[in-house]
């Protein structure tokens, strides 16, 4: 399968196989402006020889609304419509079941305009590929936190850092329960991309939740202990804090 990301400034890939037991073959990460996407996506697939079946499209975060949402247990189709309710109106929605608590279920609610769908679903179709999924980064963040077995039944605060800002994740005995996204305006590696960070925290704790412990994906920085690494061994010496959202 084939997981691509259109990501701030660049796009991403994953090929692999997913399962209990996932694989991964190539990662790959190219430049890209918003006006040139498609050509740089088009020259991915043929320098790279990317596989054009299973192919997974994280959209982009901006085209897409997100919501938690906690709904009585019903029918898979009733759960459907009851998204569809809560979200924006003119929206295409779908949903990701998290937990279920007595009679209760909470989900992963995502939303993104007809039209936009149907543009990327055409790009990725003009290049012979047909999308077998449609998925959104933050998904991919909660599918990691899922996998994080050390993690489990734990509370904590995950920053996941990458080209565009800082993703928030307040977890709570192992359930993310509110998420935020930061803008940062300094380079990775700087002192001011440290003290962003580090502000990032301090609103959480003020606004939210006193967090005691944090966690850290992205650039490398001092004083923040790392996420633990869901997959090792990546190919060719790849970082799992590069390339978190495909793996996801």
């Amino acid at each position: 399968m084939t997981v691509i990301a259109l990501l701030d400034h660049c796009i991403q890939a994953a090929v692999g196989k997913s399962g209990k037991y996932p694989t991964v073959r190539g990662l790959y990460s190219v430049p890209c402006e918003e006006e040139t996407w498609e050509n740089t996506l088009a020259d991915l697939f043929e320098t790279k020889h990317l596989p054009k079946r299973e192919v997974t499209l994280l959209l982009p975060r901006e085209t897409v609304t997100t919501r938690f949402l906690t709904l009585p247990a019903m029918s898979s189709r009733a759960t459907a419509e009851a998204v569809e309710h809560e979200m924006e109106p003119g929206l295409l929605t779908d949903y990701l079941p998290l937990t279920t608590r007595g009679a209760t279920r909470r989900y992963l609610a995502a939303g993104c305009k007809e039209s936009v769908v149907g543009e990327y679903e055409g790009a990725f179709s003009r290049l012979g590929v047909k999308l077998s999924r449609i998925s959104t980064p933050l998904e991919s963040l909660l599918k990691i936190l899922n996998a994080a077995e050390d993690l489990r039944g734990q509370s904590f605060l995950w920053l996941a850092a990458d080209t565009g800002g800082v993703e928030s994740l307040l977890v709570e005995e192992g359930q993310c329960v509110w998420r935020g996204r930061k803008a940062l305006l300094s380079s990775a590696g700087t002192a001011e991309f440290q003290r962003e960070l580090e502000e990032t925290v301090q609103d959480v704790q003020r606004f939210h939740h006193r967090v005691e412990k944090v966690y850290y994906t992205g650039p490398s920085v001092q004083g923040l202990e790392v996420f633990p690494m869901v997959f090792q061994n990546l190919p060719d010496g790849k970082c799992f804090e590069e390339y978190y959202y495909v793996l996801g």
